[in-house]
């Protein structure tokens, strides 16, 4: 019996040692887990810091204290990986818990800039200064929030004051000579800008900034010396190159601007600016080649020009004068199937070319063709957009002819009358399609009216005496 009831105290002894035990592991467990969390993260081994950040926030028995330390680390560690959304999110529940931590709306504000929200940054960097929290780089952050949501006079008057106190400090130096920038005063812009280049002749950001200063003032052959310098220094700086790309263009340096650029795409073929700049380069220079092929059209050069509106097209396939004039290169060549192609893509790309004669030359390409239902189809077109086009109106009775449909070639004969009364051309047609019809009589009729406004007017078939 009293074995029995040592035994069953024993036991309880034994759970309540136990659970004792159990408590003080969590306990030890949670402080080094904390530890672990703010050291590794200080020492930048963010991943475990992570780790050892949840273990906290996951256990019930941590403190309100141990909790947010737990989150500002947490936030740090996000941040320094570039994992905005999550630094956010950490900051956020740390300041929801205690809203006088003027850290963690220092870091907040941070991430929320480099998300590109300004106007938030500013905001939390305002409430950090409240809870007078001040550091060199809280003012550097809060002047370029500043400056980002367009409030520059106020970002100027922060960043001179700044200057001040820290007269070589050439980060906020930097910043003031972009913010005069923004308001368009280059002198000042300049001297910041030449002050933090005398300070650090090694710093590739103020040739940069120097270069944009001189483009925007116009002298694009220093903005490049100063682009060019700043890629000595950081020479796989793909902002650099897409500005030293930008300033090559301008100075119609073409070949050297595709070579610039294309260096950035090698790098990184998914920059949306580099490719929207390569793109606009390559139309450049299909325009280039364009501008060339009409000098050699003029001078009836057909098959350079033909060869230059290919390059123009292989530059920039969606260039649609280019396949519009080669269309007219291949028909003066009689490569009527080419010419048809092109001017079917031409205006497939461009709808507008209506008002361009693309019908008129389209039905040309289509009668040479032998298609000439197709082509008397196309000359209606033209003639319906340009009523009183001679020229369509004669190739269109020409195709009418060719095709017997002599009752439409008269009606387009008499158009023409009516367009040029005093033509004897326009009496000469009539007769000639009314003498195919029969109609003899009045054929002779309208070849005689030819003939009295001009008497050496050739008839090609006079029936009459």
């Amino acid at each position: 019996m009293i074995n029995n009831y040592i035994n069953k105290y024993r036991l309880i002894f034994s759970s309540f040692l136990f659970f004792i035990l159990i408590c003080i592991i969590f306990v030890v467990d949670a402080n080094a887990s904390i530890e672990k969390c703010e050291n590794y993260s200080q020492r930048g081994l963010h991943e475990p810091a992570i780790n050892h950040c949840n273990t906290v926030l996951d256990n019930k028995k941590s403190s309100d204290v141990e909790a947010n330390k737990a989150l500002y680390y947490l936030g740090n560690s996000y941040f320094s990986l570039d994992k905005l959304d999550k630094a956010l999110e950490s900051f956020s529940s740390l300041i929801k818990n205690d809203k006088n931590y003027p850290e963690a709306y220092y870091l907040k504000g941070a991430v929320l800039l480099r998300q590109g929200n300004p106007k938030l940054a500013k905001e939390n960097f305002e409430n950090a200064l409240l809870l007078n929290y001040t550091s060199k780089q809280l003012s550097r952050l809060y002047a370029k929030s500043l400056l980002q949501s367009n409030n520059k006079k106020e970002a100027i008057l922060n960043l001179t004051e700044l200057t001040l106190i820290e007269p070589k400090d050439i980060i906020l130096l930097t910043e003031l000579s972009k913010a005069y920038l923004s308001i368009e005063n280059y002198s000042k812009a300049s001297e910041k800008i030449d002050r933090v280049i005398f300070l650090n002749n090694n710093y590739a950001n103020a040739y940069f900034i120097r270069s944009q200063i001189k483009s925007l003032q116009g002298d694009n052959k220093e903005a490049l010396e100063d682009i060019t310098r700043a890629l000595r220094i950081e020479n796989n700086n793909n902002r650099y190159l897409i500005k030293k790309t930008n300033i090559l263009m301008q100075l119609n340096n073409y070949q050297m601007a595709e070579y610039n650029i294309k260096k950035v795409l090698h790098a990184d073929p998914n920059n949306y600016s580099a490719k929207k700049i390569y793109e606009n380069l390559l139309k450049i220079k299909a325009e280039m080649s364009i501008k060339q092929a009409r000098e050699f059209v003029a001078n009836k050069n057909y098959l350079e020009a033909n060869e230059e509106y290919s390059n123009a097209i292989k530059l920039d396939t969606s260039n649609s004068y280019a396949y519009f004039e080669r269309s007219q290169i291949y028909y003066a060549l009689k490569k009527y199937e080419l010419a048809l192609n092109d001017i079917n893509i031409a205006e497939e790309l461009n709808k507008s070319f209506s008002d361009h004669s693309i019908n008129f030359i389209k039905g040309k390409i289509l009668f040479n063709i032998g298609n000439i239902e197709d082509s008397i189809k196309s000359f209606e077109k033209e003639i319906k957009y340009k009523p009183e086009n001679v020229i369509g109106i004669l190739w269109q009775i020409r195709a009418l002819s060719k095709y017997k449909e002599y009752d439409r070639a008269k009606i387009y004969a008499e158009k023409l009358i009516k367009i040029d009364p005093n033509s004897a051309r326009s009496y000469s047609i009539l007769g000639d399609i009314l003498l195919f019809m029969g109609e003899l009589e009045e054929s002779d009729k309208y070849h005689a009216l030819a003939l009295k406004l001009d008497p050496n007017y050739k008839i090609a078939t006079k029936t009459f005496n």
